[in-house]
């Protein structure tokens, strides 16, 4: 979802709880929430709530709410929606650390430490992930993110995540001159 708005006052689950079970699985969707009561404004705060609306709306302060969430999300990373196992999966590119070629699955291992493995050829993901300048295919198992390589030698790199990867020997003057190009342009 590119913007959730919820109402806080709802039979079984009130919207601030709804928000929470949302924010399991999304930490960053936008949610507004739309409602009669003010007593849940406090809450809204703690599910990260991009504004928080009193009815009856008037429609120059929703198309302010709307105008500043279009700024925002105009604004936002770029994103690969991955096929996985379990559906599908909205991923922002800068999130990534680096993907891996395992066999015939692809595994995306992410700046927070999670592990994800799509179901998409590996060639596929090449074809997301390096025209953005900040990867590059530093062996023919894997593309790293530049932006997330804390260390390298001739042989291997270290990302933020302390994981080392292998640079092959063909790879690495091509790896080192992409490298400083995108850190120091």
């Amino acid at each position: 979802m590119d913007l959730i708005i919820l109402d806080v006052i709802m039979p079984l689950l009130n919207g601030i709880d709804t928000a929470k079970e949302i924010r399991h699985n999304d930490s960053a969707v936008p949610i507004i929430f739309l409602t009669s009561s003010r007593e849940f404004a406090i809450d809204s705060y703690e599910v990260r709530a991009f504004y928080y609306l009193i009815k009856p709306v008037v429609r120059e302060k929703l198309f302010l709410v709307m105008d500043d969430f279009l700024k925002v999300f105009n604004l936002q990373k770029h994103t690969f929606t991955a096929h996985t196992a379990t559906g599908y999966y909205k991923i922002a590119i800068d999130d990534v650390d680096y993907l891996e070629a395992q066999n015939k699955r692809v595994l995306m291992h992410m700046a927070d430490g999670k592990t994800i493995e799509i179901r998409e050829q590996f060639s596929t993901c090449e074809s997301v992930f390096l025209p953005n300048n900040s990867f590059f295919r530093c062996h023919r198992s894997y593309i790293v993110n530049l932006n997330h390589v804390e260390q390298f030698t001739k042989t291997e790199l270290r990302t933020n995540q302390n994981v080392t990867i292998p640079i092959s020997r063909n790879n690495y003057t091509a790896f080192k001159n992409a490298y400083f190009h995108h850190m120091f342009g």
